[in-house]
């Protein structure tokens, strides 16, 4: 009934009951989208209506709420939707050859990813500076030796972890401060310079944790914290997706300098194969020489693999007891 009085007039209420007889509310929606009209002095008033609030709440989430004119919330859902299938590509490319099924971005990871993609890209603007997130974090607390206070600009408190991950990769500026009275300030400085970003893509060419072969928004990963000493060379750095980034950060990972992580309890996870990368026609140029046929890997008579006696014997290849021996 709602949709309906919003476009129902004497002389078409006949033909819009008929509709609804037959349509779910979804649909009748969208079918009563073509019966407005909209004038031009209404489409002033939605540009004059539209709004975007934002606060930060107590526990020190951002909430956002906002009003879109129709044409601009559609660019706006034009790039959630292109950002939700970058991240979707991207992970399915991660997972291939996986049986880890496909899992769809969130609009949420869909928002991020257009800021992030926004401000990666090159600007005319005088200033870059303008376009950045800015946090102010205690000396004592980026070298781990205290909890002290890491807020960001005109925003929340943060977990001092979350700030010494953040500045894993990030352009630093000192500030000396006496009685809330600056005394110094430093140049801006970035930790990871442009040379050695350049020769981490070509070593590691995307995340190094094990079974991860994400090539796109990769962190510069400090093994040891420049913070705390570390330098800020080959050996002591290394590329990592975001989502493994904060796992060894604020998710208790950790991670020696042979490239061996380790999982919050301490158990070692084992190196995992890479991907070859690659499309299909790459690969088969790749591998022209290898003189691959059909019969190269073949075995049995055409019957189905037994995955359960493969598993078996790929654990008594590496010297495991089998699952009933272990039983």
């Amino acid at each position: 009934m709602r949709a309906l009085t919003r476009v129902a007039v004497p002389r078409n209420e006949a033909e819009l009951l008929q509709l609804a007889g037959v349509l779910t509310a979804s649909q009748l929606e969208r079918a009563l989208r073509s019966y407005r009209r909209v004038t031009t002095a209404e489409a002033c008033e939605l540009h004059d209506r539209e709004q975007l609030d934002y606060y930060w709440d107590e526990d020190g989430s951002l909430v956002v709420r906002g009003r879109l004119a129709p044409e601009d919330g559609a660019l706006f859902l034009a790039a959630l939707e292109a950002a939700r299938e970058r991240l979707r590509q991207a992970d399915e490319e991660r997972r291939r050859g996986s049986a880890e099924p496909l899992r769809r971005p969130t609009n949420v990871e869909a928002l991020v990813a257009v800021a992030d993609a926004a401000l990666a890209q090159e600007t005319n603007r005088s200033s870059g500076d303008r376009y950045q997130v800015v946090v102010h974090i205690d000396q004592t607390a980026l070298a781990g030796d205290s909890d002290g206070s890491c807020v960001l600009a005109d925003g929340p408190a943060l977990a001092p972890e979350t700030a010494r991950r953040i500045a894993c990769d990030a352009g630093v500026v000192t500030l000396d401060m006496r009685a809330a009275i600056p005394l110094n300030i430093g140049r801006k400085t970035r930790t990871i310079p442009p040379s050695l970003r350049r020769a981490l893509a070509a070593r590691d060419r995307g995340c190094r944790f094990p079974g991860c072969d994400r090539c796109r928004f990769v962190d510069a990963h400090h093994i040891r914290h420049w913070a705390s000493g570390g330098e800020t060379a080959l050996d002591n750095v290394l590329l990592l997706c975001r989502h493994h980034h904060r796992l060894l950060h604020e998710g208790g990972y950790t991670v020696e300098r042979q490239h061996r992580f380790f999982d919050r309890h301490g158990h070692r996870i084992r190196p995992a194969p890479t991907q070859p990368r690659g499309t299909m026609a790459e690969l088969r140029v790749a591998n022209r020489n290898l003189d691959l046929t059909p019969a190269t890997c073949a075995g049995g008579h055409g019957d189905r693999m037994d995955l359960d006696l493969a598993v078996e014997a790929l654990l008594g290849m590496i010297g495991r007891p089998d699952r009933s021996q272990a039983a």
